[in-house]
């Protein structure tokens, strides 16, 4: 498995296009589905370290499938700044979340420090959201920086 490679998981074609070439651009090699379903088929021949998918898509059952099959860091990307299913999210996975609207360098921090969690292993990260807004993952554990 490469730590260059990201699964982007999106269904409004502008959006994923944006962050397929913004990733692109920075060096990663990248695939885009649109469905769930098919982002478990595609994580399969892919492998990526990375997985970039928005809530609209995927529900938090298919983001434990993903990562139970993979093993990769996954940013959740939506609209809801804290939720309470975040926090039973992150007591399972290494997962970010990136609020919308956000921008093209928040963005590209937020995956350069999920790659970065990926290829330091251990996994077992805590919730980390951008613009400051985040959930512990259980009472009293406070979120780590987003800086890579």
């Amino acid at each position: 498995m490469s730590n260059r490679r990201v699964l982007v998981v999106e269904r409004d074609a502008v959006i994923a296009l944006d962050l397929v070439e913004s990733l692109e651009l920075a060096g990663y090699e990248v695939r885009c589905v649109a469905r769930s379903a098919e982002a478990l088929e595609k994580a399969r021949e892919f492998r990526p370290a990375l997985a970039i998918v928005d809530a609209d898509v995927a529900g938090p059952l298919d983001l434990l499938a993903l990562h139970e099959q993979q093993r990769c860091s996954l940013v959740y990307l939506t609209s809801r700044s804290c939720w309470p299913r975040q926090a039973w999210l992150a007591s399972s996975l290494p997962l970010f979340f990136l609020k919308k609207p956000f921008s093209a360098s928040e963005f590209m921090t937020t995956a350069a420090a999920a790659i970065a969690a990926h290829s330091a292993e251990g996994l077992a990260l805590p919730v980390k959201a951008a613009h400051g807004r985040s959930c512990s993952p259980a009472r009293g554990a406070a979120p780590a920086p987003l800086t890579a």
